[in-house]
């Protein structure tokens, strides 16, 4: 049972409570943070919530334009398939029939297009994936030849430790004895 931060592993706690905005406040566990669970108040580096109403209103807002450039289109492909069934019962003007069939395939690609951008608008509103709104960003602010410099560096302290290792082995073999073999015929001393 958890009881204190103690009991946390440190890697976890320090960084939460070394920062200054968090000065004589209780780590957030969850035993703490179930009591306001789903508030704000529940948020921490850790947890975080998600209005999924507000991501609905907001995702509706953006598919509006979508979906108005779709009916628009629609409306378009009415006109012209009217045209186009007059001209195919008058039997007349065959390379108007091309032209009005390739504006209809227009319409209908813009139909289709407009609705699959507002049908992905909506369907982001539930994509759970964790990422943390609320997460620290630390960034190394060694310029890269100083980076360069410190993989450099733990190369030859790598190549150090191997060359250590490389000896342990060959003393380790050189102050082993072979194992006797165990060929000697039962009830005869070898």
């Amino acid at each position: 049972m958890l009881r204190n931060v103690a009991d946390l592993p440190e890697e976890l706690t320090e960084p939460w409570l070394e920062d200054e905005a968090h000065g004589g406040q209780p780590y957030p566990s969850y035993a703490r943070l179930l009591q306001v669970s789903g508030t704000p108040a529940a948020e921490s580096w850790y947890s975080w919530t998600v209005d999924f109403a507000a991501r609905r209103a907001q995702a509706r807002e953006e598919m509006k334009p979508h979906l108005a450039e779709a009916e628009h289109a629609r409306l378009d492909g009415i006109v012209i398939k009217e045209k186009l069934r007059a001209l195919k019962a008058s039997r007349d003007g065959s390379d108007s029939v091309i032209t009005l069939e390739e504006q209809l395939r227009g319409c209908e690609r813009v139909i289709r297009e407009k609705e699959a951008k507002a049908r992905a608008v909506d369907a982001a509103v539930f994509d759970l994936k964790a990422v943390n709104p609320n997460a620290v960003i630390k960034l190394d602010p060694r310029s890269p030849e100083e980076l360069i410099a410190s993989i450099r560096e733990q190369g030859n302290v790598m190549g150090a430790a191997l060359i250590r290792l490389e000896e342990l082995v060959q003393g380790l073999a050189a102050h082993s004895q072979p194992i006797a073999s165990c060929s000697a015929q039962p009830g005869k001393r070898a």
